[in-house]
Order: C-alpha cells, then sequence, then structure tokens
C-alpha cells in the first residue's frame, strides 16, 4: 500500500450530550421530488441514488431489480439493461457507479465483468475484471477500485496468506496498490453494505467497523477522517475476530458502520447501537471544526420526512428518501402539526400531498446543511 500520510487527517471528535441541536436548525433549505410512477418505473426499496448534471438515476437492487433514470423533476425517462442471461444483461444487481465523466452507468453483477450502458439505457460493452470484487469505483477512465468483502483477493503466489480486500488497479488488471488484509474465514463473515463510497470527485473506503475513512488517489491512500465518540472504543479488526465477539461488541456499544456523506462543508456521520435502532447522527462543520448532534426535535413540519440520507446532491444537500404508503400513513400527524404553522410552512405540505396515494413511488427529500 502506498500510505501518503496522515497530513490531511480530521480528527471528529463529539459525544451525544454536548452541542445538541434541533433538527430543522441544521438545514436552511428543503424541497423533494415525486419520482413519476407508470408500470415501467415502479420501485420497490431503493437500494442506490446517483445524479448527473440533468438526471436522477434510481437503482432498485432487491425488489425490483431494475436501473430507473429519472429528470430531474421526476418524470421517468427510461430504464438502464434488465435481469437476464444475455451479454447485454445483468445476472442481477450488486453495484452501480457512474463513470468519471458521468456519461455511463456501470453496473456490477455476480460476475466479474461490469457492464456499461449510456444514459439512456443503450448496452455499451462490457468490462472484464481480472479479480473478483463486489463494490467498485472508478478513480479516473483507467483506475479503478475494487473491494472483496468476501476473503479478498490472492495477488501474490509467493505470499498465499495476503488477500487483501482493496486493490487498486488499471483496467487491464494491473494493481497499482492493495491494502487491508481480509479477515473473512467460516467463524467471520461480517461486513458493511457500501465500504466504498465516491462524493464529489473523492473516493473514501472505510475498512468495516472500523473509525478511519481513508481517501484513495491514484498515487496512494491516506486517512481522511477519523470519528471519536466519547466513550466508545472500536472493535480490534484482526485475525482473532470472530462474528459472535463482534456481535457482542455492536449489542453493546454505538458503532460506525460506514454510513457517511462528504459535504463541501460539512461531513455527516452516522452511528448505530442495538438499543437504539434509529440511531443517532453527527454534523462536522469544517468551517468550525466542530461536530454538532441532533435531537431529534423539530418546528417546521416539513422535517417529519427528514431520514437517514442515502447520498449528497450537489454541494451541501442529503438525499433521503420515503415511501409513499408511510408519506400518507403521516398525513393526519402532519397536518395537525402544519395547521399551527405559518403558510410558508404548510404550503410544501400541500404540495407533498396533492395527488399522492400509498401506491406511487418513492419521495426525493433534499436538505442543505447550513453549519
Amino acid at each position: 500500500m502506498k500510505n501518503l500520510g496522515d497530513s490531511l487527517l480530521v480528527e471528529i471528535n463529539f459525544d451525544y450530550e454536548t452541542n445538541c441541536m434541533q433538527l430543522d436548525s441544521l438545514f436552511d433549505d428543503v424541497f423533494f421530488v415525486k419520482l413519476e410512477t407508470t408500470e415501467e418505473s415502479l420501485i420497490g426499496r431503493i437500494s442506490q441514488i446517483l445524479f448527473t448534471r440533468d438526471r436522477i438515476i434510481v437503482v432498485d437492487q432487491d425488489i425490483a431489480k431494475n436501473i430507473l433514470v429519472f429528470d430531474r423533476s421526476g418524470k421517468f425517462l427510461n430504464s438502464v439493461g434488465s435481469i437476464g442471461q444475455g451479454p447485454e444483461e445483468y445476472t442481477a444487481i450488486q453495484h452501480v457507479a457512474l463513470t468519471p465523466d458521468s456519461t455511463m452507468i456501470a453496473v456490477k453483477s455476480y460476475t466479474q465483468e461490469i457492464k456499461l450502458y449510456t444514459l439512456d439505457g443503450k448496452f455499451v460493452k462490457n468490462l472484464k475484471m481480472k479479480y473478483n470484487n463486489y463494490v467498485f469505483e472508478f478513480l479516473s477512465e483507467q483506475i479503478i477500485v475494487l473491494e472483496n468483502s468476501s476473503g479478498g483477493n490472492q495477488i501474490d503466489e509467493n505470499n498465499p496468506g495476503y488477500r487483501p480486500r482493496l486493490l487498486v488497479s488499471d483496467m487491464s488488471g494491473q494493481i497499482l496498490y492493495s491494502a487491508f488484509q481480509s479477515y473473512y474465514k467460516k467463524s467471520f463473515t461480517y461486513t458493511t453494505t457500501f465500504p466504498i463510497q465516491k462524493y464529489g470527485q473523492k473516493v473514501f473506503y472505510n475498512p468495516p467497523y472500523t473509525d478511519t475513512v481513508f481517501c484513495l488517489t491514484p498515487e496512494g491512500i491516506y486517512s481522511q477522517y477519523v470519528f471519536n465518540m466519547k466513550g466508545v472504543v472500536p472493535p480490534v479488526m484482526d485475525e482473532n475476530m470472530t462474528d459472535k465477539e463482534l456481535k457482542n461488541f455492536l449489542n453493546r456499544y454505538y458503532y460506525f458502520n460506514g454510513e457517511f456523506i462528504d459535504l463541501e462543508n460539512s461531513v455527516y456521520v452516522r452511528f448505530w447501537a442495538a438499543r437504539n435502532p434509529w440511531g443517532q447522527f453527527v454534523l462536522y462543520s469544517k468551517k468550525q471544526e466542530k461536530a454538532f448532534c441532533c435531537n431529534s426535535s423539530f418546528s417546521d413540519p416539513i422535517f417529519f420526512f427528514y431520514d437517514t440520507p442515502n447520498t449528497r446532491y450537489e454541494d451541501n444537500y442529503l438525499v433521503t428518501n420515503r415511501y409513499a404508503y408511510d408519506i400518507m400513513n403521516m398525513q393526519e400527524d402532519v397536518y395537525r402539526w402544519a395547521n399551527t404553522q405559518s403558510e410558508e410552512k404548510r404550503k410544501p405540505i400541500e404540495v407533498l400531498y396533492k395527488d399522492l396515494t400509498e401506491d406511487d413511488n418513492p419521495v426525493l427529500f433534499f436538505f442543505r446543511v447550513n453549519i
């Protein structure tokens, strides 16, 4: 591994007893997009959301098993590929990414191929990967990051015990560097869903259940963020770790499972705990160099629909989605609250509920962080 050092490391220190703020005090703008519902655009559960300059790409990995493209107003445009065994089809949707220029959609299924499609859904070509991977991202047109959470990859026949989870290679399979030994075995299978994340032009990696997020570059890797939560020491992830031991830890403490979003002016971090199924989140202000916790209270009724964000939009928006049937089930409570507020705060609620039914597609909500 080419370690570029820790000169850019940001330590984010916090506890949940100080700097706790009302939810709607952390944001200064909210808007939503209703995704058009047609027979061709049905969404069961959103697993990824991607953005280009003028399109929204929604991935449903598990239920509808489709990739759908909408314009920025939510109008359905087209689907991308389909499930099948043909040369232009994917057998499953494991992970989706955009090419560096955002002109093509890359789809990984349970093979060593990545299929490329245009934004209009037309098949372009297959990229055959030399090494197994579950999640991937592009560092450039010619350099790709591959992550294999199930046993890593053996890359040196002279050192069979070294099986790194993370590989950075060119498109021919020539390894530029590798990192993070895999400790996967029969007694230890735990991992996280998306250890690789891309925000803006930066690609990040979090070794599962550790407190550090690394930034990956073509030249090497460096520590970008370390999260220090008062009273919590992360588990030691080594060859001695087992599922039983990690489960015991996760049942006792708050833990970081890789859910973070790097914004232009702040960093969103979410911690989970068995005793708190909703978890807790922190927003770190890069300008103030200070972390703010949230006490979940709010006065603006639009914040009824705040939920764990999926990704980032533009520079400083967090994006979340809510199922239409959840929104409809909340209608009575939302209107009761909204009717005590100003017309300015009631208006978005009226627009949201207009013509919405419980069978419609999810609604995307955009919250701009203002700390």
